[in-house]
């Protein structure tokens, strides 16, 4: 079988593949999305019960996802990919010679989504998708039914504060006024308290994820994976499972993305990327404006918003082009940090590559439409999806609509309207 049919329309897109299954390396491509996503959690009990962990332990085990992936992906030869890496390096050594300075953060964070969406169109496919979205969901859930039930218990076992201070992305005094071993977003303060059923408590679980954002958002796409794929009161179940991560996790805004998948999934006349290759920029100038009014920043959905805003509206030309005057990094606006760390030259050429994919099944567009608007929602109020923990799970499920492999007889997708 040829890995390219360029008169089939799904095909116009050079890098799609049609290979055949290799079960095994199929496999081993699912272990590297659960490993992505819950390594972390191994981490943490390592660093509690084990040894001491530093800083370099996560960047080492997430080098060695990165590095298993490429060499699945390289053993397809796969010149598209290639020439993508090779590309980026050489763009971001330009960048760092006109900065003065090298910092590997940015090439590590563009390389994930490519790697990983390359990985699904290689290894991925409808069956590949739900298997190791189902299998992350029952994890998740049954770890976050253990946090809910017995939170204290499980924060000491785990040592979920002591990781993140130990990994330095939390400061050590923070020890002194938390005690359950929790990371510091999993109450809600006490003036505040639970968005989403209140009489759950202030507590927000974070499950194998460690915080409850990404929780949030991992429920919430999971709802959007789900939508349209299965039937029977089996499907009420994984649909029920994914919506308690978001509730547990107390996500207002993995809410808007769930709510917002139902919504998408509906106007079937939308599906199709194309329709949103504008979507960045109406948000961004969007939030500049909004940001250009100032105003507090408190830590409420507005109060993103107007940070965000904020942060672009105060970008120079050096910033908009991916060498600023300063190091500062932009880690709650996901628009600033990428233009600011990538440049706009980059973001233009990666998000009318996303716009321009063509998958076959509408399936395949409805989720890659998904992703680019939960991009932008996301993107406007923090930069959390630059974490390979949800990143790698969300850019394979892209992937995988790429893919030509034969959908599985018991499950139900979308048809295409005539």
């Amino acid at each position: 079988m040829s890995n390219a049919f360029p008169t089939d329309p799904y095909y116009s897109y050079p890098g799609a593949y049609a290979g055949q299954a290799e079960p095994l390396f199929e496999k081993l491509a699912l272990a590297l999305i659960i490993a992505a996503a819950t390594f972390n959690l191994a981490l943490a009990l390592v660093n509690n019960h084990v040894v001491g962990i530093t800083p370099a332990f996560p960047m080492a085990a997430e080098a060695l996802i990165i590095g298993a992936t490429t060499v699945l992906i390289a053993r397809k030869h796969d010149t598209f990919a290639f020439f993508f890496v090779v590309a980026t390096i050489g763009y971001f050594a330009i960048l760092y010679l006109l900065r003065g300075y090298v910092d590997p953060k940015p090439i590590r964070d563009v390389l994930i989504p490519l790697l990983f969406f390359r990985l699904g169109v290689l290894y991925g496919g409808e069956q590949a998708v739900l298997r190791v979205t189902k299998l992350l969901l029952a994890i998740t859930f049954v770890v976050g039914i253990w946090e809910w039930l017995a939170p204290s218990q499980f924060g000491q076992f785990f040592g979920v504060l002591k990781y993140f201070i130990a990994k330095g992305a939390t400061g050590d005094e923070v020890g002194e006024f938390i005690q359950n071993g929790l990371n510091i977003n999993a109450l809600r303060p006490a003036g505040q308290g639970r968005e989403i059923f209140s009489f759950l408590g202030p507590h927000r679980v974070s499950s194998i994820f460690l915080e409850p954002v990404t929780a949030g958002n991992f429920g919430a796409f999971c709802i959007a994976v789900f939508l349209g794929t299965l039937r029977g009161w089996k499907s009420w179940l994984w649909f029920g499972m994914a919506a308690a991560v978001l509730i547990f996790a107390d996500a207002r805004f993995g809410v808007l993305l769930a709510i917002g998948a139902i919504a998408l999934y509906q106007l079937r006349f939308l599906h199709n990327p194309i329709f949103f290759a504008l979507l960045p920029v109406f948000f961004i100038v969007g939030l500049a404006a909004y940001g250009s009014f100032g105003g507090e920043t408190p830590n409420t959905l507005v109060g993103r918003l107007i940070y965000s805003g904020k942060a672009l509206y105060s970008f120079n030309a050096g910033d908009w082009f991916g060498v600023p005057e300063s190091r500062k990094v932009w880690h709650d606006s996901g628009f600033a940090y990428a233009l600011s760390q990538f440049g706009i030259l980059y973001c233009l050429a990666a998000w009318a590559f996303i716009s321009v994919v063509n998958p076959k099944t509408e399936l395949g567009r409805f989720r890659l439409c998904y992703v680019m608007c939960f991009i932008c929602l996301s993107f406007s109020v923090s930069a959390s999806l630059w974490s390979i923990k949800m990143a790698a799970l969300m850019w394979f499920v892209c992937g995988s609509a790429l893919r030509d492999v034969p959908p599985d007889p018991g499950v139900a997708s979308i048809q295409p309207q005539r």
